[in-house]
């Protein structure tokens, strides 16, 4: 695998669309600081699927976006573009994959693969194994590496492992496991409810078995039943058959003496088409005749027009018939054969000048090739000039910059130990507040389901109220006249009943809960009102006819009742636990009852309450429904409030999570500038008398170049006048050559307008004679037509008497067979008569055929056997032993017909349930099995990479070292759960925690650990960011010489500062920031930087 390409569009500090374009081995970025170098490396992590805003150096994701400059605005998008050759380490089917990454501020962003849209999830899986996002190493990730971050550095190993493959395995054996479990649970649940239901079915299948005796006896008697009456309908039957036959023969002769006068008509109507056919031919030649003639006389019209027109036109031509045609002909050979000799001798000539052009552009090329050779010697020489001056200014520079170095260290390390001190504090106030916000968010999501539990209960108990709102009982009988001309109210609407006693209140009152209760005159004035405008089916009642029972009744159910109507009607019903015990009292007493269920006894009947709601128990349900509405409204009201208090102390801890989280980037960024900083001035101090030695052998190359320049350009110029020379003698060529050549072309122009003269001429008298043909010919056809069209005449006379003596045959046909018509339809009444007859009794014979039918149908079907005719039996006894024979089997109660099958097929799914039973238990303890196989698989995978990468790490550990040791030890009783920890040992030092270690030496150890990683997985793309920085001289040699050697074919993109491992690499690019805010990428040389 190999970058070939990366594209930035709007990513932090590259707003302009910048490309590029890698190599297959070394890449080496350079710049200043600041410049933008590491953006390059963020571009690559971000685009591969990093979300990690601190691994990206940013306080929020929007931050990639080029956030904008005093000259330029802002961007609204940020994309990066990667280009990887694959050969087999991306899991994709094509040669050449495109990554592309876009985010947009509104907090959006989109992915593609090969611009096909895709998910972030799709460029992780399929660069997961690549193990591309572990081979990035900066000095940040250094002390993550082989210091603090175990997570990482698991993440690492088990990448190079594969482990991640075996962990989806063991999570997908887990699930099926847990899924063996439940389906064993619940296999055991139905087990034993199907024993269960067995014991039952074992004594209803006894009393099943005597039930189907009781059966087997009705199917004997019912057979015997069906063959008699089958023998009684057969007796009918040959009766019937016999007066078909009768009827048949009759209806046969019928057909007979009507098929005769049938075939008479068939030969009239034949005889009638033949004289129709004849006729029909007789119009059709006549048609075809009329047609012609019509075409002829219009055929002679047209020619008589014709040749008026052609005699018109010969006119035109009468002074060319005098002249010599021959001599014409000659003429315009003889001019044709000088319009080709022009013709060749313009052609000849613009070839000429054409070689002349193709020579002199030859020739202008030359020049123009010299001319820039000398604009690039003079270019040369100018930045000769100036790299001289340039490496002048640079040596004081380099005298400046070390005393510079040397007098700003002091302050660099006191600035370290402050920032040191933050770091921790801010550390100590950030664990603080997780602590605080992850009890508030426990808190919360508590709150949040209790909140949705009353939410859905109020939603289910509005939902009922609005059904029952909607309900339509009838509230209020009133009709809409009374309610015009008087103030009235129902009797019901007037009470409040109490809880509990609606039902039996409805029951009770029935159709009285709608009455019209008022005084005296109100009702005797309503009453007349109703009577006169026919108004009925109402209840009026007065407020002081009401009286009240002195028993304990139903009117205790009435909280508030100011009209006394409803007490007084209820006070007539005593409230009872059941209907019989109401049936009881009413034999005894007499009265009216009702139970809690709204059943009522009155008058000794039993009425029994349907289904439904009625107005008193829809009004108190109404109620009820209404105050828990308004008490879960209240809760969930108290839960809100109660979530808007966390949300707001959340939003504070969160606020001061992020200014400890921008503090502590700050700190750390800070802190990493120092460290940085420190490193770079040991060895820039070491690096500056080097580069002055290089400066003054640079001059003395210098020197001798521009003497080489000198002598190339004095050649060139030599050629430069020889060519010019020639260009001009060519061109004098040219230009005569140009005036022979209009001088032919004018001569050629003539020539050609006598050509044209005399080919008109020719073409005039070739005119003038096939005029003179054409009248010729149009004369003579004109006669024909004059004599065709006399002969048209006469045919047309013939054609007319056959056709009237044609029509009057054809008639007298037709009067015959309108009398055969006659005849037929005659005949036709007699055979309708018979049919229906016979008809009748085919009707009859199907009928007891279907009867028979349907009675073989009943016995086959109640007895499975097919009856045969029998007589001899008393077919009224036989029903009798049938009827005794089905009540006895009506009597026998709740028989479980299906019991003995049922006993017998819940045995066999005992059974069967029994074996898929065992077959799960099985299936538990291979599941079991196989994660047991796949945790030694993956800990057998892990430790054997593990060992490959120490082993390899020793070794390059050695080299980069120059002697010393090296361990990765795994600490912990698992290997897949055990510590991964690095130790190393300098030459010279005791083996000790990476700690202890200088910055140059975690360093090599990190790129020890690094190549070891990629030797033992064979990473094809590593990326270093100023990982040379803390090396010395000697330390980079070792670095780059192994690199070289143990990378093999990998491809490596490596930002750096340092000179030796410029001179080192294959391809070299260079970030500048001309534009302050604002990066730019360039393909550079060696020799340029160096």
């Amino acid at each position: 695998m190999r970058l070939k390409r990366i594209v930035l569009t709007g990513f932090k500090s590259f707003p302009r669309k910048s490309t590029l374009e890698f190599g297959p081995s070394l890449n080496v970025i350079v710049g200043p600081n600041g410049a933008g170098k590491s953006n390059i490396i963020d571009a690559i992590k971000w685009a591969l699927g990093t979300n990690s805003v601190k691994e990206l150096r940013g306080n929020k994701l929007e931050d990639i976006i080029f956030s904008g400059t005093e000259n330029r605005p802002p961007m609204n998008m940020a994309e990066v573009q990667l280009v990887f050759e694959n050969n087999g380490a991306i899991p994709l089917d094509y040669d050449v994959i495109e990554i592309k990454r876009r985010y947009y501020r509104d907090g959006t962003g989109e992915f593609f693969i090969n611009n096909t849209p895709c998910r972030l999830k799709d460029i992780v899986e399929n660069f997961a194994n690549t193990g591309i996002l572990h081979s990035i190493l900066d000095t940040g990730s250094i002390s993550k590496l082989i210091l603090s971050d175990q997570q990482k550095r698991r993440e690492l190993f088990e990448s190079v492992a594969n482990i991640g493959k075996y962990r989806e395995d063991r999570k997908d054996a887990l699930q099926k496991l847990e899924r063996t479990n439940g389906e064993l649970e619940k296999l055991q649940t139905v087990l034993d409810e199907q024993m269960k239901f067995a014991r039952s079915l074992r004594h209803q299948a006894s009393k099943a078995r005597a039930y189907r005796r009781i059966v087997e006896e009705i199917r004997e008697l019912t057979y015997r039943i069906g063959c008699i009456e089958i023998s009684r309908i057969n007796s009918k039957l040959d009766d019937l058959r016999k007066r078909l036959e009768e009827l048949s023969r009759r209806l046969k002769k019928l057909e007979e003496e009507k098929n005769a006068l049938q075939e008479q008509r068939e030969f009239l109507v034949r005889k009638i088409t033949e004289k129709q056919e004849i006729l029909q031919a007789i119009e059709k030649e006549e048609k075809s005749y009329m047609d012609r003639f019509i075409e002829v006389k219009s055929e002679l019209s047209r020619i008589q027009g014709t040749l008026e027109n052609l005699k018109r036109n010969l006119e035109e031509y009468d002074n060319l018939k005098d002249l010599d045609r021959e001599v014409i002909k000659i003429r315009y050979s003889e001019k044709e054969q000088q319009l080709n000799q022009v013709k060749e001798a313009v052609e000849r000539t613009r070839r000429i000048i054409r070689q002349m052009e193709d020579e002199k552009r030859e020739i202008e090329n030359g020049i123009w090739n010299t001319e820039i050779e000398l604009t690039r010697i003079t270019e040369r020489m100018e930045g000769l000039k100036k790299r001289e001056k340039a490496l002048l200014e640079r040596i004081e520079g380099l005298n400046s910059e070390k005393n510079e170095l040397k007098s700003i260290r002091p302050e660099l390390e006191e600035k370290l130990s402050d920032i040191q001190a933050k770091l921790e504090d801010n550390s100590k106030n950030l664990n603080r507040i997780f602590a605080d916000m992850e009890k508030l968010q426990k808190e919360r999501s508590t709150i949040l389901r209790q909140r949705e539990e009353l939410d859905r209960k109020r939603m289910r108990i509005e939902e009922e109220l609005n059904v029952l709102k909607n309900l339509n009982i009838e509230s209020s009988r009133i009709p809409e006249k009374l309610k015009k001309n008087f103030e009235i109210t129902t009797a019901i609407e007037r009470v409040e009943i109490k809880k509990g006693y609606e039902i039996p209140v409805e029951s009770a009152l029935s159709s009285l809960m709608y009455a019209l209760v008022d005084k005296d005159d109100s009702i005797s004035r309503m009453i007349e009102f109703s009577k006169k405008e026919g108004i009925g089916n109402i209840a009026f009642v007065r407020r002081d006819y009401v009286r009240k029972s002195k028993n304990v009744n139903l009117a205790e159910a009435v909280k508030n009742d100011p009209d006394g109507f409803i007490s007084g009607v209820l006070s007539n019903f005593i409230l009872v636990d059941s209907i019989e015990h109401g049936l009881e009292l009413y034999k005894k007493n007499g009265g009216f009852y009702v139970t809690p269920e709204g059943d009522v006894v009155i008058f000794g009947a039993v009425m029994l309450r349907g289904e439904g709601v009625g107005p008193v128990l829809k009004k108190s349900r109404i109620e009820d429904m209404e105050r828990e509405i308004k008490e879960l409204s209240s809760s969930i009201n108290k839960k809100e409030k109660r979530l808007l208090e966390i949300s707001k102390k959340v939003d504070e801890l969160n606020q001061n999570r992020k200014e400890l989280e921008r503090e502590r980037d700050t700190i750390t960024s800070e802190k990493s500038a120092i460290d940085m900083e420190l490193s770079r001035n040991r060895y820039r101090l070491d690096e500056l008398e080097k580069r002055l030695g290089e400066i003054k052998k640079e001059l003395e190359a210098i020197e001798k170049e521009k003497i080489a320049l000198k002598d190339k350009e004095k050649d060139l110029k030599q050629q430069e006048e020889y060519l010019k020379n020639k260009l001009n003698n060519i061109q004098r060529e040219e230009e005569r050559k140009t005036r022979e050549r209009n001088k032919l072309l004018t001569e050629l122009e003539k020539v050609e307008g006598e050509y044209r003269q005399l080919e008109a001429t020719i073409r005039g008298l070739e005119r003038y004679e096939k005029i003179q043909e054409e009248i010729s010919d149009y004369q003579t056809r004109y006669e024909k037509l004059e004599v065709e069209r006399n002969e048209l005449e006469e045919k047309l006379r013939s054609i007319s008497e056959q056709k009237n003596e044609g029509e009057n045959t054809l008639n007298k046909l037709r009067n015959e067979l309108n009398r055969i018509n006659e005849s037929i339809e005659a005949s036709g009444r007699d055979i309708l008569d018979v049919s229906l007859d016979k008809e009748q009794v085919e009707s009859e014979i199907k009928r007891l055929g279907i009867e028979k039918e349907n009675i073989v149908q009943q016995v086959m079907r109640e007895t499975e056997k097919t009856p045969i005719p029998q007589e001899g039996e008393n077919l009224d006894e036989l029903k009798e032993e049938l009827d005794r024979l089905i009540k006895r089997k009506e009597g026998m109660k709740e028989v479980n017909i299906l019991a003995v099958e049922e006993y017998e097929k819940i045995k066999e799914e005992i059974d069967r349930l029994q074996v898929q039973k065992k077959d799960l238990e099985r299936a538990k303890e291979d599941i079991i099995n196989a994660i047991n196989s796949i945790d030694r698989r993956a800990e057998r995978e892990f430790t054997r990479t593990i060992n490959e990468i120490r082993r390899q790490f020793q070794r390059i550990f050695t080299r980069l070292f120059g002697g010393g040791q090296a361990d990765i030890r795994l600490e912990g009783r698992s290997p897949l759960e055990a510590d991964i920890n690095i130790y190393a040992r300098p030459p010279g030092k005791k083996m000790s925690q990476m700690e202890l270690l200088s910055d140059g030496e975690k360093t090599l150890t990190a790129i020890s650990l690094l190549i070891g990683v990629i030797l033992t997985r064979n990473i094809g793309l590593i990326i270093l960011d100023e990982i040379d920085a803390p090396l010395d001289e000697k330390n980079v040699e070792r670095f780059l010489e192994v690199l070289r050697e143990e990378t093999g074919d990998s491809q490596i993109i490596l930002i750096t500062h340092n000179r030796r491992t410029m001179e080192e690499a294959d391809y070299i690019y260079g970030v500048t920031m001309e534009e302050k805010g604002i990066s730019s990428v360039l393909s550079m040389s060696k020799e340029a930087l160096i």
